[in-house]
């Protein structure tokens, strides 16, 4: 998991999920429903971006 984000809305708690296959991914979403007891809505990206962001040192 990273970017984990909790918001004041609706849809509160924003995170990413990196797994090897769709169907892991599918599993670890239940998995988070199971022990939270929440609906997990899973919103995969439509298209990747690139941002070159650099900061000088």
């Amino acid at each position: 998991m990273a970017h984990n984000y909790e918001r004041d809305h609706e849809l509160n708690m924003w995170f990413v999920a990196a797994t090897e296959s769709w169907q892991e991914l599918e599993d670890t979403l239940a998995a988070i429903e199971a022990k939270t007891g929440l609906t997990v809505r899973n919103m995969p990206k439509l298209h990747e971006f690139y941002v070159g962001l650099y900061f000088e040192i």
